[in-house]
């Protein structure tokens, strides 16, 4: 199984890199990244890393080499807002991506992706809000951003039942690995409110292998649920 994973030197996209490379059912992880990852990880067999510019730009050859993989982890993102890191980078390659599927579907080109659904694991956030006109006080652009951008992901899957699938996971705050810190964080946040990295991670490589029969969401509940 190879999967791609976007983001993959922040927080979560690391930790979830950790855990493809960690599981016997992934034999390539493809990471695109600005800059190159943790010497711990360079040296891994299963990893080859592409180095981005621009991830906007989403060039059919770069595509090409990856075309028979099974799912995307995308966790690139910012807490600011920002239309382009958080719209417009996922909205170019789940398109770019798309047609290239489509292009060796029609042709029935070797190595391409064959009968099972191209797996987007989308990393976006318990407190997002849908109306756009609304109020908030609290990371207000990002959280409106983020959720014009899985209206859009999942209209885009409509479009495309046939080959891709997406996957969209609201986590509630993501604590670091076991710290005494991050023991305080979770209590003072609570169980239902916060999720520590190495489940959310855990819980995305499940979705990258299995995906899921009858769900798009997945709140952190149900992200406690399956790693508790």
């Amino acid at each position: 199984m190879k999967v791609l994973v976007a983001g993959a030197t922040g927080l979560i996209g690391s930790e979830a890199l950790l855990h493809c490379l960690d599981n016997p059912q992934v034999t390539t992880v493809v990471a695109f990244a600005r800059r190159p990852l943790a010497k711990s990880v360079q040296g891994n067999d299963k990893l080859t890393t592409v180095l981005m510019e621009d991830f906007g730009d989403w060039p059919d050859d770069r595509l090409e080499t990856v075309k028979d993989a099974d799912a995307m982890i995308w966790a690139l993102g910012t807490l600011d807002g920002d239309t382009t890191s958080n719209l417009d980078y996922p909205l170019a390659f789940i398109s770019s991506f798309v047609r290239i599927l489509e292009s060796n579907a029609v042709s029935g080109s070797e190595g391409s992706k064959a009968l099972s659904k191209f797996r987007f694991i989308y990393l976006s956030g318990q407190m997002v809000e849908t109306d756009q006109s609304k109020g908030l006080h609290l990371i207000p652009a990002a959280r409106k951003i983020k959720s014009v951008f899985e209206n859009e992901a999942m209209k885009f899957t409509e479009e495309h039942e046939k080959l891709w699938q997406t996957l969209i996971v609201r986590p509630g705050g993501v604590l670091p690995k076991d710290t005494i810190a991050t023991s305080v964080l979770g209590l003072v946040m609570g169980m239902n409110w916060s999720v520590r990295v190495e489940e959310l991670a855990a819980f995305i490589t499940y979705l990258a292998l299995y995906g899921s029969k009858d769900k798009s969401f997945f709140e952190n509940e149900d992200i406690l649920k399956k790693e508790r």
